[in-house]
């Protein structure tokens, strides 16, 4: 979600995409762990309550992310994210300059393993 202001215009945006990241993770015996790498976003949709503004969102976006978390041995853990877009989205206003964001996101996820190795 993102609200943005468009000159007297405010706009508020919302899309969702499909993320595939690509993580390289160091574990430590402890548990912890901590990870990093790039990170592919596919939209799947949009939705802009202001229409008086074309909005052209990138279909494909790229993200650096990098994260730490804990993993207990029974495979129940928590993780925390940033995510840190790298190509600007971009709001074209009706004088024809754009207007653009990157999208950063902190996502905290809690997970069990089914499968898991100690």
């Amino acid at each position: 979600m993102a609200d943005l202001r468009v000159g007297a215009v405010k706009l508020h945006a919302q899309f969702s995409y499909m993320t595939f990241p690509v993580m390289l993770r160091y574990k430590h015996a402890s548990g912890l762990f901590v990870n990093a790498g790039p990170q592919v976003n596919l939209k799947i949709s949009q939705s802009v309550e202001n229409v008086g503004i074309p909005l052209n969102a990138s279909e494909i976006e790229f993200a650096l992310t990098g994260g730490l978390g804990y993993r207990h041995t029974s495979g129940f853990g928590v993780e925390a994210r940033f995510v840190k877009g790298v190509n600007k989205q971009a709001i074209r206003t009706d004088t024809g300059r754009p207007v653009g964001f990157s999208p950063n996101i902190i996502q905290l996820s809690l997970f069990c393993l089914l499968l898991f190795d100690n």
